[in-house]
């Protein structure tokens, strides 16, 4: 844009994160981390792991599901800390999609065996 002479600010704006609901799939040591950024920005902390105790998720300032289906529905922001096991692969398929908020945003830090097939990126 810039090189065409141009500046729409609007197409370059951001989403504030304050008031917004992040849901976090695995909270271990990065998922921890996370959740401890997200809460310094004002964001709500829902989770799902079912390793983490209710007590341990309290300290963090993290709300546990134990229905994951509950933080697709209420999170802005999903992030994915899941080690790919045969538990975890496919948990984020075309019925988990179907099932998310309308524009939620997807941020995974995990390699190519834990993600959703092609297909479900398009959905």
């Amino acid at each position: 844009m810039m090189v065409a002479g141009k500046w729409d600010r609007k197409a370059f704006q951001g989403v504030e994160l304050a008031g917004k609901t992040l849901g976090i799939l695995g909270v271990g040591r990065i998922g921890g981390e996370v959740a401890k950024r997200a809460t310094a920005f004002g964001m709500r902390v829902v989770a799902y792991d079912p390793f983490l105790a209710e007590a341990r998720a309290r300290s963090m300032g993290v709300e546990l599901v134990s229905d994951v289906d509950r933080l697709y529905r209420e999170a802005d922001f999903i992030t994915v800390h899941l080690p790919a096991t045969d538990q975890t692969r496919g948990m984020l398929n075309a019925a988990a999609f179907a099932r998310m908020k309308p524009g939620v945003r997807l941020v995974t830090a995990r390699g190519a065996r834990s993600l959703p097939t092609p297909t479900c990126w398009r959905r």
